[in-house]
């Protein structure tokens, strides 16, 4: 089931089970489907990102933009750019982030109308 979120928003993926990979397909399908109209951003904090089974699932690595930022500072700092470009229409983020990290991605999304989705 795919998410329709808003513009501005922020959306979660479900809860992963301990043990379980973060990056679920569920994950990987919403990339491949927001695709055919936007450039997307993919935020690697967990470093779990399998490019294999993104392709696999119908993701266009053409398409993406890869980052593995090495801390929450240098994932707001690359987020706001690219938000503020208008060249990337959704952008997706793997592994934990603190709750004022998370305010402030949730700030620039509001202010810049793009949407994220959380694998959180």
């Amino acid at each position: 089931r795919l998410t329709l979120p808003i513009a501005g928003s922020i959306v979660f993926s479900p809860a992963s089970e301990p043990g379980e990979r973060r990056t679920d397909m569920s994950l990987y399908t919403q990339i491949a489907a927001a695709q055919p109209a936007n450039i997307c951003a993919l935020f690697d904090m967990s470093r779990t990102l399998d490019l294999g089974a993104a392709v696999a699932e119908g993701v266009n690595v053409e398409r993406l933009l890869v980052s593995q930022p090495d801390d929450a500072a240098r994932l707001v700092e690359i987020f706001d750019i690219l938000a503020k470009s208008g060249a990337v229409g959704r952008f997706f983020v793997f592994g934990s982030l603190s709750r004022d990290t998370l305010r402030v991605i949730e700030r620039i999304a509001a202010d810049r109308g793009v949407t994220v989705f959380l694998d959180n």
